[in-house]
């Protein structure tokens, strides 16, 4: 089974996890945590605190970093077979990984490699897509992570795109 990874954070210069969302490939089975603004807020670049805080969702209340990683442990634990990551970037995983490692142990279910997405244009439209078809926004890592998923399965089941090049063309239109 693929689980879908996406994560807010502070900067590229000094990333800190603001908050991690994870969709496992079935898409009924996901978990999202925020992290206490104590940890991260004061390290916020200008463009995360007008882009990303604004769509933070409270409702769930905001965790210490051990209790998030704790409740993510226990959401792994159900998934029904071993599991690869599936992320983006770097940054994603490093901050996932630092965050499980910090505050326990790595999940047993979950392989401790990530697949890594090339983004292609037509997996950027699915994403695009999606998030216009439910009315989500970027920049937030539940949405991210479930438009993520969307897109890259949609890219699995189509053939690869074609390559043009000159012999594709008639002789004389050249």
């Amino acid at each position: 089974m693929l689980v879908f990874l996406d994560t807010e954070f502070t900067s590229f210069d000094e990333p800190r996890l603001i908050s991690a969302g994870l969709v496992a490939e079935d898409e009924y089975r996901w978990i999202y945590t925020e992290l206490d603004g104590e940890h991260w807020y004061k390290h916020a670049s200008e463009f995360v605190l007008q882009e990303v805080v604004p769509l933070l969702d409270r409702r769930y209340g905001w965790e210490q970093p051990a209790a998030a990683a704790a409740r993510i442990r226990k959401w792994c634990e159900k998934l029904p077979e071993m599991s690869a990551i599936v992320c983006d970037s770097d940054y994603d995983w490093d901050l996932f990984r630092g965050l499980m490692l910090e505050h326990g142990s790595w999940p047993d279910v979950l392989v401790d490699q990530p697949v890594p997405v090339q983004w292609s244009p037509r997996m950027h439209e699915f994403r695009q897509d999606y998030l216009l078809r439910y009315g989500l926004s970027a920049h937030n890592a539940r949405a991210d992570a479930k438009a993520l998923r969307f897109a890259f399965l949609a890219q699995r089941e189509l053939p690869p795109e074609p390559t043009f090049g000159a012999a594709d063309f008639p002789k004389e239109a050249l």
